[in-house]
């Protein structure tokens, strides 16, 4: 059986996202991991703000505004996930363990 014109078109349009994925989860672990490929200094402070900044791994019921009545902005909670969803991102290209992710603390180094 013959490949259809469309069939043909979504493979090649994989293919394609598939290499740029490739190529985008290297720029993304340029930037946080060291030669060895161990989470840098600077990508784990950078890390550990995303987190912090999406709410990630935090145990506070708060994470969300609420209106007079005690009900979840819906708006509020859209933008949360949203930044949740781009720091998913980030630790799915740069491969990291979970627990790892988990451990890394921001450190104020007094450069403020």
């Amino acid at each position: 059986m013959s490949e259809t014109t469309l069939q043909k078109a979504q493979r090649l349009a994989n293919a394609a996202f598939r290499r740029r994925a490739v190529e985008l989860a290297r720029c993304v672990k340029g930037c946080f991991l060291d030669e060895s490929g161990i989470a840098s200094f600077e990508g784990e402070r950078v890390i550990a703000d995303l987190r912090n900044f999406a709410k990630l791994g935090s145990h506070k019921q708060h994470a969300f505004l609420r209106d007079l009545t005690g009900a979840i902005d819906p708006l509020s909670m859209a933008r949360i996930e949203g930044r949740r969803e781009v720091v998913n991102r980030l630790i799915d290209f740069l491969e990291l363990e979970p627990s790892t992710v988990r451990a890394f603390v921001e450190v104020d180094n007094g450069s403020e």
